[in-house]
């Protein structure tokens, strides 16, 4: 069996029936935002940056590395294929990163095709196009890094959901919006800074000059590719290094 065959096989798996409509519920989260906003009588940047921020990079992208990459190990030990997976004769990194790369595939393919159509509902035909690529590539960039963490979860804990969702929805929430070098320890940090919007939140108010002092310094682009980069690659490497040496048995044997 092939990479490619092994992506293929995840992808297919993705595609049945009671999958699908969770997919289609994921990819209408951006659009969703984008229709409330443009109601409520927002400017189609405001909408826009408002419908990218709550509803893709902090809802959609997340959910669906949490799903996709937190089950890549889990799923088959709950599922008790485990065994029948580990037997097959494939190199089990082989296993792994064809099922790392389906759900990157997934997780891409979902949030890329929200954020299009976030666009074309707040913008209509006069989309910016440089502004949509670079979130494009950005969601792109936070897919991979997520998936990476996601997954290496997934080979540590039986309940990698529960811990994914905890660091996607507590951690990554606050962490990003705290002054100094402490909001570092978020991966959404550097997709900001990659991919900055206007905060809908931020409104006149006598707090101003305090907001202003304690404004974060800009993360250099570059640091934050090389930060992705690095922290991708980390993750897989262990991720890759644990599947291939540990012993995975079925969820009533490992009880």
């Amino acid at each position: 069996m092939s990479l490619p065959e092994i992506v293929l096989w995840y992808l297919k798996d993705s595609l049945t029936s009671r999958r699908l409509l969770p997919a289609a519920l994921l990819l209408a989260i951006g659009p969703a935002f984008a229709l409330l906003f443009i109601t409520f009588g927002f400017e189609p940047t405001e909408a826009y940056d408002g419908s990218v921020q709550l509803g893709i990079f902090s809802g959609s992208l997340l959910l669906l590395t949490i799903a996709h990459a937190g089950g890549i190990v889990t799923n088959e030990v709950t599922g008790r294929t485990i065994s029948f997976l580990l037997t097959r004769p494939v190199p089990r990194w082989k296993l792994f990163l064809g099922k790392w790369i389906g759900a990157v595939t997934v997780t891409v393919l979902i949030s890329l095709g929200s954020c299009i159509l976030t666009a074309v509902i707040c913008y209509g035909a006069d989309v910016p196009a440089n502004m949509l690529r670079r979130d494009l590539l950005v969601l792109t960039a936070g897919a991979i890094t997520y998936s990476s963490l996601f997954a290496l979860l997934s080979t540590l804990s039986k309940r990698p959901w529960i811990i994914a969702a905890v660091f996607a929805f507590f951690w990554e929430s606050w962490v990003a919006y705290v002054p100094g070098d402490f909001r570092r320890l978020s991966v959404m940090t550097y997709l900001k800074q990659l991919s900055p919007h206007a905060d809908l939140t931020q409104t006149e108010s006598a707090f101003a000059p305090l907001q202003e002092a304690f404004q974060a310094t800009p993360i250099d682009p570059m640091t934050c590719w090389n930060t992705l980069a690095v922290l991708t690659l980390v993750s897989l490497v262990i991720a890759v290094a644990i599947f291939s040496s540990a012993e995975f048995l079925p969820a009533e044997e490992s009880a």
